[in-house]
């Protein structure tokens, strides 16, 4: 206090006043409020002063926000702002020290929030909400402060208004008194329906007031009956279901947190708590996406239970939580397990608790106590963690619920989290078992189980369940196939399991939604529109027929894919030859009817009778109901009838209603006389809907001259009209008759004047899809005719490439599919081959580049490897034979190497569609009738590998030379191209395979410089796979070339050379085997010098220093021995092969990999089909490449049996396989992880104090509420995310000060934030780049901080039990490959460095980090 101030204390009260009104007058604020605040002095009553000074508010309250409103640097910050008004900063000085001037102050906010209301009223609420809500709590006529400047409209205006409020509250947060004046509870009631307005920077304002508000409205809860029931139904209001904006959710939430913060709670409060709608909105809370809601739901929801447990001794039951005062204990505690288990599923997610809590989170739904729906919320918030491995490992939990029926306890949870995530695509795991496609899907079939046991147990619920399923295949229409499919499936099992009659009305509706979704593919489109189909058989009894056949009639009329499923959805007792078909709903006796009974009862009215009559002409039309009577005739037909008529006009009607029957009548000759007067697109529909066998019968000699007429018409047709769709409709029904006559009646002469118009077509006038396949498919007809001549040959050749370079310039549509295999059967038909061959180097080029072009695209798309190759194996064993110019057909060669090598995708949709196939047969397909898969794809694509194999082997000795050469001096045979890759080192198997197979149908044996060039590829040769062949190959040529009589060939002295040299022990390996197998090749009567110079090496191999050798060379004694002893003639030999022999048997483990003994197999006996093609790689490895077996070589070389007498198919002995190590026999899924292993003992803790802590609303950050140390940890030279998301957790954890990133978006990476989790949400961080952290330091030096790097130095400090660290320490982390550069070396105090025991020199920065902020808590905090 200063000497003037207590020469003021003793002044006269008039004198002090009037000091201070001189002051006010003068500006001088802060020395009147000095002398105020010295000398006590009471300005109560003193109008003027106090008038004068709320004059000078109100003034200084409009040019601050005048100023903030013109801010020409944009800098909107309020509080920046706020710090440059003095005035204004000293004015709510005299507000808070002046109770008359701080009733003035809330009058006038109330009148200026008010006036806003009145203004504003309309965007600020709905009209009922205001009605019935806001205007209770407030009058709008009445106001206690006359505004002189008009009302306030202006929302920039309010919230400032409310910041100067929120600047007031916190000046006098700690006096009660005044923050519990009567002027301030007034403003509550504006305060509080502002919280639910709509918009939302108003409500976030007035939601941060409620803050120092919320003791007060509690007490007037408690005290006003009618002020609680009002604010309550306020709450209840702004949380409308669907209508609710997020931000609102929020308010509801922070402002029951505060008021359950009160240990008193009021009895509006508590009746509200006994409502379904209180714990329906905590759950809403909880299952938030946005983590910051889930927290606060948490907390609200601890509070909550905490407070009901003090503040009622009712028991009741809200249908989602019931309380029971008695038990209220054992209530508790369920609800301390829920709430710790939410925490660590949903708030602070870590897998390994996750894990450990396996048993707790499934014995929830055990409880009385608990409502299964809160259950639900741990998989559902723990299906949308940040890591996968937790949303993996939730799935399994979720799929390994006993109890099925608590997923109907909240449906929406369900279809909108649950289901969602187990139809993601990557769970959908396709497995082989040891076959060429997938024969299942371990997950699909889960999520099938899944959907039907939750629909067997929905206790009463399952129409519901069933609509939500619908609904959310609607939703997911257009995604992945196969999910859509197994759901559905899951559904087909519930009702077809028991005959279930489940589906309604409105069920039928939402199917008709269904059926206008489409796949990409037709196994998958065909099982979707069948599942659908035959679920429409289980209706209820209520449905009505009409909607039924509506949506029936609509599927077959819609429907792109109509291969079986009709045929599969009709009664099982009805055959092919039957005149009914059972409708699934009863008729008006409750009768079940089949169609030709119900259309003759009278009770059915005449329109369902015309839709039923309208379904059965479709089911004739597609099926088998030929001698269906139907009694109508159409307008359309009469028409048709008599084609005079109509000679230059439209009929009208739908010609796809008419029945088979109907046509018989037809006068097709005059028909189509009238479509070559006058052509029409629609007339010509009709003829090309007439059935083949009327045409051909009635039509007989159509002639050139006439199909040229019609084809003429259509082209001026279309060069008055312009319509692509229907022109290429139009063509490719113009090509269908041409094709059909073909086969009647057009003459040889005749063919190459057709062809010359379907070129035209391709080259001029359309060339569009349609048309393109009526054109390929005449090709085709013409083709099969062996006397094709040549000029018609090169005709179809011009039209197939050209149509062909057309196409494939673009990506090729899939479901043109039948046009792409026309063409690939076309360009490869024999007669062009033969033609190209012998007589066309061009066409031969051409054909190569389209080959390797099909062989490529085979990668990713059914039937193309299995065409080409087809054609290629027929060609090769009709006509390679006669061949006489090597060099004609070498191109050959080049193509078949390339489509036998070609790969395909091992991607799940790929594989998948022969799973899903299978699930068509098992519940749709009738017996003895085609498979699925083979009526859309004809074979499996292993054919197109083992019709190659046929075309390889039939060719003929010189072919097969040609190939070998090829192998060898033209791909990657002998050395990859890359070092490591799986897909090259599958090809470079199957060249390895093709070429020993090519090798055994040449003439010569393989040339001394092929021979030395394999020999020396050994040496560098990555892949033991491919190892094995080349191994094979040389052992084979060893056997066949040796003579014990002459020197040792090259390969021989090569191989033993291997032997001597060990500092490469995998060649004295491969030495050693392929000289073994050439023993056991060769004459046993031919190879003795040969035995004794391998015995000399191998006995002593058997003792090598390198334990490569050594071992190899012990193990092989179990195969060596036994098939060498008898021509062992010398007893000490033979006594010392047999002890090493012993010795290596004692060692043996049966069945299990070995190096030595397992890697030997017979050159000869295994030199077979199924040998070759794995069967030796699987019997000595434990790879699983691809395998061509037995029962595949029958069925695909059926048509090729010569293939015998060159070799011999093998067996498949596939008892002698090794299993892969370390696994069982039982397939794995590795889709989801199995969390049945799980320890049953239960470990949870309440973690981190769960149940107790109470989330603080009136700290900005959370961190504000951690006990932090003083050390700043710089990371900014660390780059990977990973390491940076651990630094941060690991700095939270232990409680650091700061951490400093180089780029702060780094917190945004995925990797960053699997390893930090929610760390980055609580660990102060700040953005210093590399460049600025010298400068950094530097500042922080100038705090007091010591400089400490973290880093090996000759001047380091060790880091042990006698260093202490200063309290203010700042560690800099060097980058993990280089550590601290030089220049900040400089600027540190010391390094220190972490004391090593080990080999390594170095450890993870994340392990070094966590070892020295350790270090330092341990002796600050």
């Amino acid at each position: 206090m200063s000497n003037s101030a207590v020469i003021l204390k003793y002044l006269p009260e008039s004198t002090q006043l009037e000091l201070v009104s001189t002051l006010i007058n003068q500006d001088e604020l802060e020395q009147a409020l000095e002398i105020i605040n010295v000398t006590a002095i009471d300005l109560f009553g003193h109008e003027a002063v106090l008038g004068k000074l709320f004059e000078k508010f109100e003034h200084a309250v409009s040019e601050f926000f005048s100023d903030f409103q013109n801010d020409k640097n944009n800098r909107c910050d309020m509080q920046e702002l706020l710090q440059e008004h003095h005035e204004l900063l000293t004015l709510f000085e005299y507000i808070k020290t002046i109770p008359k001037l701080q009733d003035q102050f809330y009058d006038w906010t109330y009148s200026k929030i008010l006036s806003f209301i009145k203004e504003r009223r309309n965007a600020l609420y709905d009209e009922l909400f205001f009605s019935e809500i806001v205007s209770k709590f407030i009058d709008l006529k009445t106001s206690p402060f006359a505004l002189e400047e008009g009302n306030m409209s202006d929302e920039t205006e309010l919230l400032l208004l409310l910041s100067l409020v929120e600047l007031h509250f916190l000046s006098i947060e700690e006096d009660d008194s005044k923050l519990q004046d009567q002027k301030s509870n007034e403003l509550d009631r504006l305060l509080i329906p502002l919280i639910g307005c709509n918009i939302e920077n108003i409500a976030l304002s007035c939601s941060k007031l409620i803050r120092w508000r919320f003791k007060c409205i509690n007490q007037a809860c408690s005290a006003d009956s009618e002020f609680d029931s009002l604010t309550w139904k306020l709450i209840k209001r702004m949380n409308n279901p669907g209508a609710t904006r997020e931000w609102k959710e929020r308010n509801i939430l922070t402002f029951l947190l505060r008021i359950l913060s009160n240990a008193n709670i009021s009895n509006g409060l508590i009746s509200f708590m006994k409502t379904r709608e209180y714990w329906g909105f905590l759950q809403d809370s909880l299952n938030h996406k946005v983590h910051e809601y889930r927290k606060l739901g948490q907390a609200v929801l601890k509070l909550s239970v905490q407070r009901l447990s003090t503040n009622t001794n009712e028991t009741f039951s809200a249908e989602l939580f019931i309380w029971d005062q008695r038990e209220g204990a054992d209530i508790i505690e369920t609800w301390k397990k829920f709430t710790t288990l939410y925490e660590i599923v949903a708030l602070d997610t870590a897998l390994n608790q996750i894990q450990e809590a396996r048993t707790d989170i499934l014995s929830i739904f055990d409880s009385k106590f608990l409502d299964p729906s809160w259950g639900l919320i741990l998989f559902s918030t723990g299906l949308r963690a940040s890591m996968e491995s937790v949303r993996k490992y939730v799935v399994s939990l979720i799929l390994e619920v006993q109890n099925p029926s608590i997923f109907t306890s909240n449906l929406r949870i369900l279809t909108e989290t649950i289901l969602p995530t187990l139809m993601q695509a990557h769970y959908f795991k396709a497995i082989k078992n040891n076959s060429h496609y997938a024969q299942d899907c371990p997950h699909g079939e889960r999520v099938a189980r899944f959907v039907s046991r939750i629909l067997n147990n929905s206790n009463g619920l399952e129409q519901e369940t069933i609509k939500e399923i619908l609904l959310l295949l609607i939703q997911f229409g257009a995604a992945f196939d196969p999910a859509r499919i197994y759901v559905s499936l899951g559904l087909y099992r519930f009702l077809e399991s028991k005959g279930n009659k489940s589906i309604t009305n409105e069920h039928i509706l939402l199917f008709r939604k269904l059926f206008e979704f489409e796949c990409e593919e037709l196994i998958f489109e065909t099982t979707m529109q069948t599942l659908y189909w035959n679920c429409l058989n289980y209706v209820s009894d209520d449905v009505t027929p009409e909607v039924w056949v509506d949506v029936a009639l609509f599927h077959l009329r819609k429907c792109l894919c109509k291969l079986n499923h009709l045929d599969a959805g009709l009664s099982t007792d009805q055959k092919p030859n039957s005149q009914k078909i059972t409708i699934p709903f009863k008729d008006n006796n409750g009768r079940y009817r089949s169609v030709d009974t119900m259309i003759n009862l009278n009770k059915i009215n005449s329109v369902i009778l015309i839709k039923l009559t309208d379904f059965l002409y479709e089911l004739k039309k597609d099926m088998w109901f030929d001698q269906v009577k139907l009694e109508q005739e159409r307008d359309l037909l009469l028409t048709i009838e008599q084609p005079s008529k109509y000679s230059t006009t439209e009929p009208t009607g739908d010609i796809q209603t008419l029945p088979v029957e109907s046509f018989k009548s037809i006068n097709v000759p005059g028909f189509f006389e009238n479509l070559l007067i006058a052509f029409t697109p629609y007339k010509m529909e009709i003829f090309a809907n007439i059935p083949a066998e009327i045409l051909k019968q009635q039509l007989g000699q159509i002639g050139h001259e006439r199909l040229c007429r019609l084809y003429s018409g259509i082209t001026s047709y279309f060069k008055q009209t312009v319509d692509n769709k229907l022109k290429d409709e139009a063509y490719g029904r113009f090509f269908w008759f041409v094709s059909l006559t073909y086969h009647s009646d057009i003459s040889s002469e005749d063919v190459n004047g057709v062809l010359i118009l379907a070129k035209s077509n391709v080259f001029d006038d359309n060339c569009n899809y349609s048309g393109n396949v009526s054109i390929t498919s005449l090709c085709r007809d013409i083709l099969s005719n062996s006397d094709v001549n040549v000029e018609n040959l090169l005709i179809i050749y011009d039209i197939a490439s050209t149509i062909w370079e057309s196409i494939n310039e673009e990506r090729l549509v899939l479901k043109e599919s039948q046009l792409h295999i026309q063409l690939i059967n076309i360009l490869f038909d024999s007669h062009i081959l033969r033609y190209a061959t012998e007589q066309s180097l061009t066409m031969q080029k051409n054909l190569l580049v389209y080959g390797k072009q099909v062989a490529k695209l085979g990668y990713a798309r059914r039937v193309f490897l299995p065409a080409i190759s087809g054609n290629l194996a027929v060609f090769l064993n009709s006509y390679s034979k006669s061949f006489k110019n090597k060099e004609s057909y070498i191109w050959l060669a080049d193509l078949l190497i390339s489509v036998i090598v070609q790969p395909q995708m091992e991607q799940n949709i790929f594989h998948l569609k022969t799973v899903v196939s299978f699930i068509y047969d098992e519940y749709f397909g009738a017996e003895n009738t085609e498979k699925l898969y083979h009526l859309v794809y004809n074979d499996f694509e292993i054919s197109s590998k083992v019709w190659a194999i046929a075309g390889a082997i039939l060719s003929g000795p010189v072919f097969g030379q040609q190939i070998r050469d090829y192998l060898v001096h033209s791909t990657n045979l002998l050395t990859s191209k890359k070092r490591i890759d799986a897909i090259e080192e599958n090809q470079r198997l199957l060249e390895w395979q093709l070429l020993l197979l090519s090798s055994s149908r040449c003439e010569n044996r393989a040339s001394e410089s092929m021979i030395l060039s394999v020999l020396e590829s050994i040496e560098n040769e990555a892949s033991p796979l491919v190892r094995i062949y080349k191994e094979w190959f040389l052992g084979l040529e060893l056997a066949e070339t040796y003579n014990d009589s002459e020197k040792p060939n090259m390969i021989e002295d090569y191989l033993f050379d291997l032997l001597i040299d060990h500092s490469k022990p995998t060649l004295v390996v491969s030495a050693t085997k392929i000289l073994f197998l050439a023993l056991k090749g060769a004459s046993s009567q031919d190879h003795q010098r040969l035995l004794s110079r391998f015995i000399c090496f191998l006995i002593p191999n058997a003792g090598s220093n390198k334990p490569l050798v050594r071992h190899f060379s012990n193990s092989l004694m179990l195969s060596f021995w036994p098939h060498f002893k008898d021509e062992l003639k010398d007893s000490t030999l033979r006594e010392t092969v047999k002890n090493l022999y012993d010795n290596a048997k004692k060692t043996e483990v049966i069945g299990q990999y070995r190096s030595g003994d397992a890697n030997v197999w017979d050159i000869k006996k295994d030199f077979t089909l199924t040998g070759i093609f794995g069967g030796v790689i699987r019997k000595t490895t434990d790879h699983d490449p691809l395998y061509i077996g037995t029962a595949e070589f029958q069925q695909y070389m059926a048509e090729f049996p010569e293939v015998r007498s060159f070799v011999d198919f093998g067996a498949d002995d596939s008892h002698l396989w090794l299993g892969k190590r370390g696994t069982t026999t039982d397939t794995v899924d590795e889709g989801v992880p199995d969390c049945a292993q799980s320890t049953e003992i239960s470990p949870l803790q309440t973690k981190s104090g769960a149940w107790e802590t109470v989330l603080d609303l009136n700290n900005k950050k959370s961190t504000d509420t951690v006990k932090r140390s003083s050390l700043i940890v710089v990371a900014s030279l660390v780059d990977k995310p990973p390491n940076l998301g651990g630094i941060c957790r690991l700095c939270d954890v232990l409680g650091a000060e700061l951490l400093t990133i180089q780029d702060i978006r780094a917190k945004k990476h995925p990797q960053f934030k699997n390893v930090a989790v929610t760390a980055d949400k609580w660990m102060p961080m700040q953005e210093v780049p590399v460049n600025d952290i010298a400068s950094f330091m530097k500042e922080k030096k100038g705090e007091g901080y010591t400089l400490i790097g973290l880093e090996q130095t000759d001047k380091s400090v060790k880091l042990d039990n006698d260093y202490h660290f200063p309290k203010k320490s700042l560690i800099l982390l060097g980058t993990e490959a280089h550590g601290i550069p030089g220049h900040l070396l400089e600027e540190l105090d010391l390094c220190l460095e972490i004391k090593q025991f080990g080999v390594i020199r170095s450890m993870n920065i994340q392990t070094a980090t966590a070892v020295i902020v350790h270090s330092y808590t341990v002796q600050h905090m």
